[in-house]
């Protein structure tokens, strides 16, 4: 009788160690799979977070080029000018063109209306995107080119003399009259107006008084340089 119950007792340990153990295990089981969901859900989550930056990114980069010459646009300027700024005033300098620091250019299409006009839009868009490429061929590395709107653009030429500013703005106006962009007989030139950056200046500000450069090369003929 002893035996029996101590049997009994054997049997039903046995069964409540199997019956723990399959509970342990189907616990483990579903902790897992349950693990494998919550990583998967993180590393979903993860890439969707990478593509969301990525396209704020996307979104940030076309907000500040233009979407027809592929240049930065005025945005892009007016957001970078402070640093650009800031980085050269902090080493103690004075800029300006004399001392060889910085001159900023505004340049504009000589009578692009007319192009417009008489070719077309077609052809005038052609003709800024044709511009914006010898822009950047003539500029160097360092500087800045924008579409400041319209058939106006500026150069933010760092670290010149007053002699190497000229030589850019003269490389940059001679890119312009002596580039073939065809539509026939189409002849393009560009005036452009040049000064140098004061302290404490917004970009505003200089471009203010290259224009007024600009506005007087207009008035001697158009298709040359003019410093202010």
């Amino acid at each position: 009788m002893e035996m029996s119950i101590a049997v009994v007792a054997l049997a039903i340990v046995a069964v409540f160690s199997l019956a723990v153990s399959l509970v342990t295990i189907n616990f483990a089981n579903r902790l897992r799979r349950r693990n494998r969901i919550l990583r998967d859900e993180n590393e979903n989550l993860h890439f969707d977070l990478i593509a969301a930056q990525k396209e704020k990114a996307d979104l940030e980069d076309k907000a500040m080029t233009d979407y027809l010459t592929g240049l930065p646009n005025r945005l892009y300027a007016q957001e970078s000018f402070p640093r650009i700024a800031s980085a050269l005033f902090s080493r103690g300098n004075q800029l300006n063109v004399d001392n060889g620091k910085v001159a900023v250019m505004v340049l504009d299409l000589d009578r692009f209306k007319n192009i417009n006009d008489t070719h077309g839009h077609k052809t005038g868009d052609d003709v800024l995107r044709q511009a914006s490429i010898i822009f950047k061929k003539m500029v160097r590395q360092t500087d800045l080119v924008c579409r400041w709107g319209g058939e106006e653009f500026i150069i933010v030429a760092p670290n010149v003399t007053k002699e190497m500013a000229r030589d850019i703005a003269e490389k940059v106006r001679l890119g312009i009259s002596d580039h073939w962009f065809g539509h026939g007989e189409l002849k393009v030139t560009i005036s452009i107006g040049v000064t140098s950056l004061n302290q404490n200046e917004s970009l505003d500000d200089v471009v203010s008084r290259a224009d007024e450069a600009l506005y007087r090369a207009k008035e001697k003929g158009r298709n040359q340089v003019v410093f202010y």
